[in-house]
């Protein structure tokens, strides 16, 4: 069995993972919403409203 600081670790590297996963996804998602341009006003749209929602799960 794990002591509680071990635990801790492993649940500061869990959240740390979680973190930075969700940041690369927004990442990803504002260099998708730029390359989409003009023309594609609605799936922009689309792109920012899910990086709102990353931005508010991270």
């Amino acid at each position: 069995m794990l002591t509680t600081d071990a635990r801790t670790l492993l649940d500061l590297h869990h959240d740390r993972a979680a973190q930075l996963r969700a940041q690369a996804a927004a990442d990803g998602l504002a260099r998708a919403v730029r390359a989409t341009g003009r023309r594609h006003a609605r799936r922009r749209q689309r792109l920012w409203g899910a990086l709102r929602r990353a931005r508010l799960a991270a």
